[in-house]
């Protein structure tokens, strides 16, 4: 858990377009979390993310209608932002 929650930290500091950020990891227990966070971007615009993780068995299990990482997320914003400054 610690290993996964030290990797949401550590990809919300090193995106590259982020202006700002909020992000606030409360323990539930050793093995649950709940995550919120806001990151502000360069454009202006804001990502509002909100995640609950437990950990079974020696493995995060994500619950949400479809997992999706946050590197995912960023990595689309990403995208989307700098093709908007091309434009």
């Amino acid at each position: 858990m610690n290993e996964y929650l030290s990797k949401i930290e550590a990809t919300v500091q090193t995106c590259f377009l982020m202006a700002a950020y909020q992000l606030k990891i409360d323990r539930k227990t050793q093995d649950m979390a709940f995550i919120a966070g806001q990151i502000d971007f360069v454009d202006g615009s804001t990502l509002d993310f909100k995640e609950f993780v437990e950990r079974t068995d020696e493995e995060i299990k994500l619950l949400a209608s479809h997992a999706v990482s946050l590197e995912e997320v960023l990595a689309e914003i990403l995208q989307h932002v700098l093709q908007t400054w091309e434009h």
